[in-house]
């Protein structure tokens, strides 16, 4: 029997969506001949594919593509509120999709409060996962050092100030005295099979604090390699972070919550700093790696395949 082609649609291969897209063709691919792409190597030509998968709903939006089925994962709020210069954009790639991926629940109902159904497509939600394998428990070094990985890029994306709080965390550290390290796709080349070791493994302690996420994926990838994290309630960190897991702080977005929460973690010797990375690591473990979810975003995929009749 022939398999369907499916081609994954993403943005940078070296970054967040890149990391899933690899794992999502080298779990699928023996059941779909699977083409990795990106909106750059696409650009102005016609793309043609059974099934696109696209992890990068801005390129849709302009895109030309002939496919029978198109699902389209929608991770954060903030690019698609229509109140914002991307609104018009959200719409036309909701309109060629045919099946809606969100994190969470509550970003369905959020987005069906911004927008008719007939707008937007039927959702399903696939939660996303870590590579515990790879994204091992990494040492704690003895110098206490803040960790933020994300791209600056998207302050000029979403079209919102300092969406990522990138800002808000440099302020923190300047008030609590301690070095930050920043992991940025959009200044430097990163190897994201070389983050545990070339980032995770140099920082005590990693913050999040982003106005809107659907993960963020870099939460899961600190824990599992036993760092303690310290997030606004954003994504799934409200689930990750509640009090019975212990693995790290929820805070309010605000400079003076970060740095307080920055100062108790210095204040902690490295054996307890480890402690609580090892408690995050236990939880990430039983429920968020990719190993677990995977099986439902192919589920995901198949039940629209069979809603389009795609052979």
């Amino acid at each position: 029997m022939k398999r369907p082609r499916l081609t994954i649609l993403t943005d940078y291969r070296t970054w967040v969506n890149g990391r899933l897209a690899d794992l999502l063709a080298a779990y699928l691919a023996e059941d779909y001949n699977v083409t990795l792409t990106t909106w750059g190597e696409v650009g102005e030509s016609k793309l043609t594919t059974d099934i696109l998968f696209c992890l990068w709903w801005h390129a849709l939006a302009r895109l030309n593509v002939k496919a029978q089925v198109v699902i389209t994962r929608v991770p954060e709020l903030s690019t698609a509120a229509p109140h914002s210069e991307f609104g018009a954009a959200f719409a036309a790639a909701m309109r060629k999709t045919h099946l809606l991926l969100v994190p969470t629940e509550y970003h369905a109902k959020t987005l069906r409060q911004f927008y008719p159904n007939e707008v937007l497509p039927p959702h399903e939600v696939c939660e996303i996962g870590v590579d515990a394998q790879l994204f091992a428990e990494q040492p704690m070094d003895s110098e206490f050092v803040v960790g933020w990985a994300g791209s600056t890029y998207s302050k000029q994306l979403y079209g919102q100030p300092d969406n990522k709080g990138l800002e808000l965390i440099l302020e923190a550290c300047r008030r609590a005295a301690v070095p930050l390290l920043i992991a940025d796709p959009a200044t430097q080349p990163l190897d994201w099979h070389r983050m545990p070791e070339d980032f995770y493994r140099r920082i005590s302690v990693y913050v999040c604090a982003s106005a809107h996420e659907g993960g963020p994926n870099t939460l899961l990838e600190a824990m599992a390699c036993a760092r303690p994290v310290i997030s606004t309630p954003v994504g799934l960190a409200p689930v990750l972070l509640n009090r019975h897991t212990g693995a790290g702080q929820l805070i309010s977005r605000s400079v003076e919550h970060l740095t307080e929460a920055i100062q108790n973690y210095k204040r902690l010797p490295s054996a307890q700093l480890a402690a609580i990375g090892r408690t995050g690591r236990f939880f990430v473990l039983n429920g968020y790696t990719w190993e677990a979810q995977l099986p439902r975003w192919k589920q995901a995929i198949e039940r629209a395949q069979r809603s389009r009749r795609v052979s």
